[in-house]
C-alpha cells in the first residue's frame, strides 16, 4: 500500500463492489434478460507489470461484461477475498 493510503484500499474495494451492485440493481430488467447470477463474481488479471499494482477485469454474473480496474497488490488481494471471486485465466 502506498504511504499515507492506509485504509484507502478498503474504501476502493467497497466502492468498486458497491458501484457494480448498484449498476445491476438499477438495470435489473436488463440483468434479468441476460440471465446471469449476480452472486458470481469474476476476476481476470490483465497486467502485473507495474510494481506494486495489479490491473484486472472485474465482472458480476457474466465474465464477458467487466469493469477494468487497478489496485495496489494488497488491496487487490483483499478485494478478491471480500468478493469471493472466481479467478479466470490471465490474459
Amino acid at each position: 500500500m502506498l504511504r499515507g493510503d492506509e485504509g484507502r484500499g478498503q474504501s476502493l474495494t467497497l466502492g468498486a463492489t458497491r458501484f457494480f451492485i448498484d449498476f445491476f440493481r438499477k438495470y435489473r430488467y436488463y440483468a434479468a434478460m441476460m440471465v446471469v447470477d449476480i452472486d458470481k463474481r469474476y476476476v481476470r488479471v490483465t497486467n502485473r507489470e507495474r510494481p506494486g499494482f495489479v490491473e484486472f477485469d472485474f465482472a458480476i454474473g457474466d465474465p464477458e461484461l467487466a469493469l477494468e480496474m487497478i489496485l495496489p497488490t494488497p488491496a487487490f488481494e483483499e478485494f478478491c477475498a471480500a468478493n469471493s471471486v472466481v479467478l479466470l485465466a490471465d490474459e
